[in-house]
């Protein structure tokens, strides 16, 4: 998994600027600092249908296939898939299945019940990666302490 967060600063309040910040601060955008996919017309869709299903308790409206996202985004499905991958990876969406007409649909959906709930899952997973990380780091520095007595130890025996 790679995460790349950054500090984006923000220009102006509007939704379609402060989504893409929100986009760019998780890393969830495009990889070209050139490139001009809406990706954070996405984030957007997600939280809309997220809202009309809670509203019409109807969790289907909250799915969006792969076909509705490359549509969004105006992409391959194998793009498509690849930024989704990178979506799924700090959990803001989840993959979901329900079956239509005896058909099984397959799509994403926000990871909560709104934004914040799935934002906070993000952070969850993130924080997981952190105290993993700060793990290592303690582990790292134990073994560099132990190494440097065994070879203290093996000079003064030679």
């Amino acid at each position: 998994m790679t995460i790349e967060l950054s500090d984006e600063k923000i220009h102006n309040n509007s939704v379609e600027e402060i989504s893409k910040v929100i986009i760019k601060r998780l890393g969830l955008g495009p990889r070209k600092i050139d490139s001009q996919i809406p990706i954070n017309n996405l984030l957007i869709e997600f939280y809309e249908r997220t809202k009309k299903a809670t509203q019409e308790k109807n969790p289907e409206f909250a799915i969006m296939t792969i076909d509705e996202i490359k549509d969004i985004l105006n992409l391959t499905r194998q793009t498509s898939y690849d930024y989704i991958n990178r979506w799924l990876e700090v959990r803001i969406i989840t993959k979901m299945s329900y079956s239509k007409n005896g058909k099984i649909i397959k799509g994403y959906k926000l990871n909560g019940i709104s934004l914040e709930n799935a934002f906070l899952k993000t952070v969850s997973t993130i924080k997981e990666i952190l105290d993993e990380t700060n793990d290592l780091i303690h582990e790292l520095q134990k073994n560099i302490k132990n190494e440097k007595i065994r070879n203290t130890l093996k000079n003064k025996d030679n």
